[in-house]
Order: structure tokens, then C-alpha cells, then sequence
């Protein structure tokens, strides 16, 4: 786990300033409002059951980059052409992202970063005087001091800017994926957990695709998970009544499913394609053999509509074509091509502090200060560190992988103007704000 985007910069005393207006959308900021907040306590501000502001209203507290923060978000907001550079690594310790707006996930050690194992050791200082009073919470460890770091609107809550933590976390099939009995679980579970120890290389081992809560060994596997949900109908058309030859017709598929559309485009064809028979008599009679089992032929057949050219099963094949290189324009139009069709890449990569090759993923938690109840629409003052506050944080359920460790694997990638909550919310977060001095966060991914 990492810290990440902590202040350079501080006031020595605490500033609050007030909002422009009763929702709260941006602060007063001005000489005057900034000297009359010198020392002004923080007043919280209260919400509805819908997420709404109402009163008593609260105020917002200033930290020493509130400027550089307006012109960030002035920068990176949505409409905005990005700054191809911009220093964050100037303002910021441990910045989220690189100066260039992308995130490298090989290069963690510029985030400040501990082993949860060390975090929550038993060696670690528990102070249970931040213990909720009547609570039995008294697992929770110190961990890191974090400076001030708060944003003067409520849309100025973004990625590049928000006190955040990263978790890492390494990827482990069921007992059950391991026993299963379809061959392509098992085969993805043993791969998952490097059962063979033969992980060893980002692009020659098995790159597995995430797609609509499912997950899949290689694109061949994605290719036929495709084509099954298409539910393709293949008829025997005979030729000659008399010797009753005859040949495979593809009479009916279903193209609309999402994953069909998403590997060969809309309406686009599949090409030739695997599928499986059972060998009848002259009447129509299953033959088996001397267990009784059907006897299964497999044939291949080609599908009546061209193939699109523009679709992720192209340009996977157009780079498999070419060996599958780790570098090139092949490579770059494959993972381009798949993550604009919503597939999430993860490639193997090797952690020596986590067990060594395997597949890992990243989970992005934003620092929250004042809930305003409403998931998916930020509130003032929502997302910032605040001096004289413990944050007690938790992760409580993680419902689904997270982010690949290679950004341009990521069909949602992080960008430098991405609000801290949006309306597909990525985790679910419950918050309880107890004595004043402590907050707890309930992490869910």
C-alpha cells in the first residue's frame, strides 16, 4: 500500500475561508477573507438524505497551494486540452502521476509505500484513545502522518490532486477454480496461482483479458467465449439425396451479446470458427461408441459476413501475426483496439515482497473528509486531509479486480483531471465520522 500527493507546502496556522455560495460549489477566496480566517475553526457542512446541502452551512479550509489547485483543475477539467507537462512532482511528495499525466505502476518506489503485513504488525503503536468510545475497533495500527492537502471547490476533487492511497494486491484463484471441472477454469485458476512456476516474461505468458465480470485465459478464449454467447446455429444442408452428402451451414447467430460486439464489432462476422457434432445414422440416430458415449466429430465452419477490420479481434490477430512483440505499432494498435472495446489487460510481472511472478492489480482510494452521503456526486470538502483528524481506514470488500499494473492496458485509467467520485462508481466507501478528532473509512472495492 502507498501514500500518494502530499502537500510540499503548508500555512503553520490553520486558514478557512468561506463558500461562495449556500451549496458550497467554490470558496471566497480574497486578502480579506484569507486574513479574517487566520485560526477559524472548521465548520462541517450537512447534507440531506438525498446528498444535498442544507443548513447550518459549513466553510472550507485553505491550505498554502490552493492557487496552484485552481489553475490545475482550470487545466485538466473536461473540455480542456491537457498540458502535455505539468509539475506535479514540484507541488506534490510521492505524486500520483508522473509530470506527463500517466501513471507508472512499475515505478512505485516514488510513492511512499508500505508491506500491509508491517502496517498492521503487532510490533506497530495501536492508540486506543482514537477508539471509538463504546466501539471494540482496536485493531487499527498508526500508520503515516499526512500533511494538509485540501481543494477550494468541489469539482476541483480530482486525481491529481486529492491525498490518496494505492493499494496492491496480488491475484489468487479459489480452491474451487482449482478443482473445477471445465478445463478452461481450471487452466485460468492454475495459471492465476503459477501452479507450474512457469510465469516469466510480461508477453509470453498468458495475458489474461477482464470483460463484464468475467475473466479469460488468452484471446482465443475470449474469441470462443464470443462466439458461444452469439449462440451460433449450424445446420446440415445435403447435397445429394441419394449418397446423402451434404455440408455445414451457419442458418443463425446472434450478434447483439456485448462481448460479441466487443471482440468483432457491431454486425461484424467472426470468421471460420470450431465447433462440435455428434455422428447419426441414416435415421437420425445418435451412434455411440462401446461405453455408450455419443461419438463427437469436430468440424469448422465460415461465417457468412465478412470480417470487420477495426475491431479488437484484428488487431489482436494482426499482432499474434507478427509475434506477438513486446514493442511496435502492432503491439500499440492491439491494446488500443481492446481497451477501447472495454477489455482490461493484465499481464504476469514479478514482486519479490509478494511472492514473485504472478498478476497483480491496483486499487485507488481517495482520502474522504466529509461524507456527503451521496456515492457518485462529490460534496464541499469531501475529499482533502485536514490537520487535527485521524482517519481510520478499512477495506471491507473488494467486489472485483482492480486496475492493471501497465496503464495502457486500462480501458478506465486514472487521468489527471478524473473527479475522486463519479457517477459509475469505481468503490464503494462508508464513512463514520466519530469524535472530532477521528474519522472512519470503511473501504470497498
Amino acid at each position: 500500500m502507498a501514500l500518494v500527493n502530499f502537500n510540499k507546502k503548508f500555512y503553520f496556522l490553520p486558514h478557512t475561508v468561506g463558500a461562495a455560495t449556500n451549496d458550497g460549489q467554490t470558496a471566497v477566496i480574497n486578502t480579506e477573507s484569507i486574513l479574517n480566517g487566520i485560526c477559524q475553526p472548521e465548520e462541517k457542512w450537512s447534507y440531506n438524505n438525498l446528498g444535498g446541502v442544507i443548513s447550518p452551512y459549513g466553510n472550507y479550509v485553505l491550505d498554502a497551494e490552493w492557487e496552484w489547485k485552481n489553475d490545475t483543475y482550470t487545466a485538466f477539467k473536461e473540455g480542456v486540452t491537457p498540458p502535455a507537462t505539468y509539475p506535479f512532482d514540484t507541488h506534490f511528495s510521492y505524486p500520483f502521476f508522473n509530470n506527463d499525466g500517466t501513471i507508472d505502476n512499475t515505478k512505485t518506489d516514488r510513492w511512499l509505500t508500505s508491506l500491509c503485513v508491517d502496517v498492521v504488525a503487532d510490533s506497530k503503536e495501536d492508540d486506543n484513545t482514537w477508539t471509538t468510545e463504546g466501539k471494540t475497533d482496536k485493531g487499527y495500527k498508526i500508520w503515516k502522518y499526512a500533511p494538509e492537502n485540501t481543494i477550494p471547490s468541489v469539482n476541483g476533487q480530482i486525481n491529481s490532486l486529492s491525498t490518496g492511497v494505492v493499494f496492491k494486491a496480488k491475484m489468487k484463484a479459489t480452491s474451487d477454480a482449482l478443482n473445477s471441472t471445465d478445463e478452461d477454469t481450471r487452466a485460468l485458476a492454475n495459471k492465476i496461482n503459477n501452479t507450474d512456476k512457469t510465469l516469466g516474461n510480461s508477453y509470453t505468458d498468458d495475458i489474461l483479458y477482464a470483460f463484464g465480470g468475467r475473466i479469460f485465459r488468452t484471446w482465443e478464449n475470449v474469441r470462443k467465449a464470443a462466439i458461444e454467447a452469439a449462440a451460433p446455429k449450424i445446420t446440415w444442408i445435403i447435397d445429394d439425396e441419394k449418397t446423402g452428402a451434404g455440408h455445414w451451414e451457419l442458418s443463425e447467430i446472434n450478434r447483439t451479446n456485448s462481448l460479441y460486439k466487443a471482440v468483432f464489432g457491431d454486425d461484424g462476422g467472426c470468421g471460420n470458427f470450431k465447433f462440435t457434432y455428434v455422428e447419426k445414422d441414416a435415421n437420425g440416430n445418435v451412434i455411440t461408441d462401446k461405453d455408450g458415449n455419443p461419438i463427437k466429430h469436430e468440424g469448422v465452419i465460415a461465417d457468412t459476413k465478412p470480417t470487420l477490420e477495426n475491431t479488437a479481434n484484428a488487431a489482436w490477430t494482426a499482432w499474434a501475426n507478427d509475434g506477438k512483440k513486446p514493442e511496435g505499432a502492432l503491439k500499440e494498435a492491439f491494446k488500443t483496439a481492446v481497451t477501447k472495446a472495454e477489455f482490461t489487460i493484465y499481464q504476469s510481472s514479478y514482486d519479490e515482497e509478494l511472492g514473485g511472478w504472478g498478476y497483480y492489480c491496483y486499487y485507488y482510494y481517495w482520502n474522504r473528509h466529509n461524507d456527503n452521503l451521496n456515492n457518485g456526486v462529490m460534496g464541499p470538502m469531501e475529499f482533502a486531509v485536514v490537520r487535527n483528524n485521524v482517519y481510520k481506514l478499512a477495506v471491507t470488500k473488494i467486489s472485483r479486480l482492480g486496475h492493471p499494473r501497465i496503464s495502457e492496458n486500462d480501458p478506465d485509467k486514472p487521468t489527471p483531471g478524473r473527479p475522486d467520485e463519479k457517477e459509475d462508481v469505481y468503490l464503494t466507501v462508508t464513512a463514520q465520522v466519530l469524535p472530532w478528532v477521528v474519522r472512519v473509512n470503511n473501504i470497498e472495492f
